[in-house]
């Protein structure tokens, strides 16, 4: 007992003084607040780099770091995905934007790269190709040859509307000529709408020779650029450096005139938009946890002295730890940046409790000081063991590796102190000042009658809940782990999206492995024998980017050529028709026969050249001829198609398995779906066995799930066990700390089956939950042992203030842990909700498990003392 009068002592003077003087402790508050508050707005910065999460010297991370200063070719790449309404727009707006980049490039990007517009592999991509799928296509250019050798001849709307007569005279006789005829008249029927109506333009000649299935493949309406951020500079300050530059030449170029989407992802606009949506959601929780926070403060206090206390206690503490953030770790994360809404939910209860006793307390307006200090006295020493409490379950990751959420512990710890602070010093001045009176609302209507049921049906309530909690706990044993990083992010997210989709289309594969080696040999030993593996589908080298049967495609391209280049290079060629020529050329279409054509297409092609003026000839050849230049130039450069060893990849091929000291890199890939936990692990662990310096997604995503796990089993142990050791030492008695616990065991299991259920699994985010559950939960109980203590009788604890304060206090953190639940982070939605569960099964453990066991075990009156 001599041990903690002193604490009690300080904290009634603290809480005496604060009301006998109220206007300096107030201006003394607001001062330490308003330069908390501008500190951090100068100095507190936000970093959205997921692996500042880690630790910077855990042996995966550093192969990675020094992976990617070694291999720079794709390190800090931004990706940006055009989709055009035909292949043809798609390959014009890929140039067009990367040329307006390069001009407006001022040292933002690195090197911009638009993939499949260099020459070599304009000339040479047929190679790439299976023989089967070039065979094909070949023999689709061969049947339209002689449409080919018209529209080469003279690429102008007189061209085409001769290509649709002639295949008029000649469909009778060919059913395949009658479905082309189909197709050109398809073609332009659509030119003609889109002309009339000014909408984009879908025109596709590609499609059109080589059919809508060959023609998606080998030229898709999606291209994309590639473009990497500078080289120099901190990781986390670089990302998103172009998102403005590159949407700025896009909307210059008239991309969305046009129909042609642009999107991004990559590092840069991954993490830019996962930080700004983070920030807006956090706003928005915190806005709506306040609204929550006073429409529960006015059910409960009916007081607006008292609520107006509670909330300038609550900005004066939350502005102080924002000043503790600002001075002991200087950024926030995507974890830290969460403390904001944890605190109101969680600082708000010190004042509650505080608030109510105080009522409880005041016997007279003019005596604050004496109320003030009686209320100290009497519920202080509960207040500052939930604080510390409440502290250790925070500080629980503090000593692990997980640095995520041991920041968010140290500022959410310091939180802690601060909200008791605030509601010793500030609390009791303002009510102080506003004379706040006693009154009959704080104490727990009804509570006589609850307690004499519970007393009742002790036994039955404590049986029941010892069942469900052996239900919850076997249930829990299927709680599962899942760290895909990208599973955290807003799925709505643009960038999250386009990754998915570009992940789908096979245009990237980020679940490889890159191993870096010396040189060509060692790579392609290692690669034979990972090839070998089960886990393994494959593996890509440098040799892989020389196709394979190159002289066997060649071949059959030069065959393909002889027939296919007179009809491409004619003598002469036709220039562009004049206005007038396109007008007469029109008039030749509307005039032409389309009786061979089914009757619904054949009205729609009539209504579309009908719906044209003579003043609409001229957009409508461009709409036709434009895409046809770029189809019939990009076959003159496939025809040129040569069989090439690795001494004539161009270099910036190269560059992706050629680090600039000489290094080689192999990328390894994966035979089972890694968006499985286990499969993932699996497929690490095969390849890291013999390759430890193996990197990439995959690896970065298992090491970061091994911390995680190792860091929640330390972290619960912690919390459990500092918990109970300081409940013993306060409480004086095992059995009523482990009374005080039983709340949380049952909320924790609850919980976890309540994640298996619904399909929750633990992340890098709401790992916190259990061992929070630990420090939050236990307050609760602490309160109501302490009253118990006091009264020794249930019926006139519930009666009291504190099952009042308990429901309120609890009421309030769960309506701040539920408006995290909405946001559109999956892993803080997770956290949310998972702590919304956890505080609903600690209110009804506190208020009804916890009386029950208290009224059948009973008290021992020899230990009874007050906190």
């Amino acid at each position: 007992m001599t041990e903690t009068k002193p604490i009690r002592h300080w904290m009634t003077l603290v809480s005496e003084l604060s009301a006998r003087r109220p206007v300096i402790v107030l201006a003394a508050a607001v001062f330490v607040a308003a330069l908390s508050v501008l500190g951090a707005i100068r100095y507190l910065s936000l970093n959205p780099d997921a692996y500042a999460l880690l630790p910077e010297d855990v042996p995966f991370l550093q192969n990675y770091n020094a992976y990617k200063d070694r291999f720079t070719y794709d390190r800090r790449t931004n990706i940006a995905v055009i989709d055009a309404p035909s292949p043809e727009s798609a390959v014009v707006a890929q140039v067009e934007l990367a040329a307006a980049l390069e001009v407006r490039n001022d040292g933002v990007f690195h090197t911009i790269r638009a993939p499949g517009t260099d020459p070599f592999l304009r000339r040479n991509g047929l190679l790439y190709l299976t023989p089967d799928a070039l065979e094909q296509a070949i023999d689709r250019l061969a049947a339209a040859e002689p449409a080919i050798a018209i529209l080469a001849q003279n690429p102008s709307l007189r061209g085409i509307a001769d290509l649709a007569d002639r295949m008029r005279a000649l469909s009778g006789n060919d059913p395949e000529i009658q479905r082309a005829r189909t197709a050109l008249a398809a073609m332009i029927e659509t030119a003609a709408r889109e002309t009339a109506s000014g909408a984009p333009n879908s025109v596709s000649w590609t499609r059109f020779i080589l059919g809508p299935d060959m023609g998606l493949e080998l030229a898709s309406s999606r291209r994309i650029l590639l473009l990497q951020g500078r080289l120099d500079g901190e990781e986390s300050a670089v990302g998103g450096d172009g998102t403005g530059l590159i949407r700025a030449a896009a909307q210059d170029l008239g991309f969305q005139e046009r129909g042609i989407s642009l999107r991004l992802t990559g590092r840069g606009p991954l993490s830019k938009e996962e930080m700004t949506h983070a920030v807006a959601d956090i706003q928005m929780a915190g806005a709506l946890s306040l609204t929550l926070l006073a429409f529960v403060l006015i059910v409960g206090f009916r007081s607006w002295r008292a609520i107006i206390g509670c909330f300038g206690a609550l900005f004066c503490g939350l502005a102080w730890t924002f000043g503790f953030a600002t001075l002991a770790v200087g950024s926030l994360t995507l974890l830290s940046i969460v403390f904001s809404v944890l605190f109101i939910g969680l600082g708000i209860d010190f004042a509650i409790h505080y608030a109510l006793r105080y009522r409880e307390e005041a016997a007279d307006t003019s005596d604050a000081p004496g109320t003030a200090e009686r209320t100290a006295a009497s519920c202080g020493g509960a207040l500052g063991l939930c604080a510390v409490t409440s502290a250790v379950g925070f500080l629980s990751f503090w000593p692990t590796d997980y640095r995520g959420l041991a920041e968010l512990g140290l500022i959410a710890a310091a939180g802690m102190a601060l909200a008791l602070i605030a509601s010793l010093t500030v609390l009791p001045a303002l009510f102080s000042l506003m004379r706040l009176p006693g009154g009959a609302h704080a104490t727990m209507p009804g509570g006589g009658a609850v307690g004499g049921w519970i007393d009742r049906q002790k036994r039955p309530i404590v049986v029941a809940a010892a069942i469900l909690s052996i239900a919850a706990l076997a249930l829990s044993t299927r709680a599962e782990f899942d760290f895909n990083t990208l599973a955290l992010k807003d799925p709505k997210a643009e960038s999250v999206q386009t990754l998915i989709d570009l992940q789908q289309d096979g245009a990237i594969t980020p679940y490889t492995l890159s191993i870096p080696f010396a040189d060509r040999s060692a790579a392609e030993a290692a690669a034979d024998r990972l090839r070998t593996l089960p886990e393994v589908a494959g593996v890509r080298s440098l040799e892989d980017l020389v196709p394979a049967e190159a002289d066997l495609k060649q071949a059959m391209i030069e065959e393909a050529a002889v027939f296919l280049w007179p009809a491409l290079s004619p003598p002469s060629v036709s220039g562009a028709a004049s206005e007038g020529g396109a007008q007469a050329a029109l008039h030749d279409l509307r005039a032409q026969s389309w009786d061979d054509l089914p009757p619904e297409d054949r009205a729609r092609l009539v209504d579309g050249l009908n719906a044209l003026d003579d003043a609409d000839a001229a957009a409508f050849e461009d709409r036709l001829t434009t895409p046809l230049r770029v189809t019939l130039e990009g076959l003159k450069d496939a025809l040129g198609a040569r069989a090439f060893t690795l001494t004539d990849l161009p270099q910036d091929m190269v560059d992706r398995y050629v680090a600039p000291d000489g290094g080689v890199r192999i990328a390894v890939l994966p035979k089972e779906d890694l968006r499985d936990f286990a499969a993932l692990g699996d497929f690490v662990d095969a390849v890291t066995a013999l390759y430890p310096d193996a990197t990439g997604r995959p690896v970065l995503e298992a090491g970061t799930g091994k911390i995680v796990v190792a860091a929640f089993q330390q972290a619960v142990a912690i919390a459990l066990g500092v918990i109970l050791a300081f409940l013993i030492w306060r409480l004086r008695s095992f059995r009523d700390a482990v009374l005080v616990l039983i709340p949380l065991i049952l909320a924790g299991a609850a919980t976890t089956a309540f994640g298996v259920l619904a399909g929750i699994p633990f992340n890098v985010a709401n790992v916190i939950v259990l061992p929070l559950v630990l420090g939050l939960g236990v307050d609760n109980g602490v309160h109501f042992v302490a009253r118990w203590r006091e009264e020794g009788d249930l019926s006139a604890v519930l009666k009291s203030s504190t099952p009042r304060a308990v429901l309120l206090s609890g009421g309030t953190t769960l309506a701040s842990f539920a408006t995290l639940g909405i946001v559109s982070n999956s892993g803080i939605s997770s956290m949310g909700m998972l702590l919304s569960v956890a505080m609903s099964a600690i209110i009804l453990s506190t208020m009804i498990v916890l009386p029950a066991l208290l009224a059948w075990l009973g008290s021992d009156r020899a230990h009874i003392r007050q906190i």
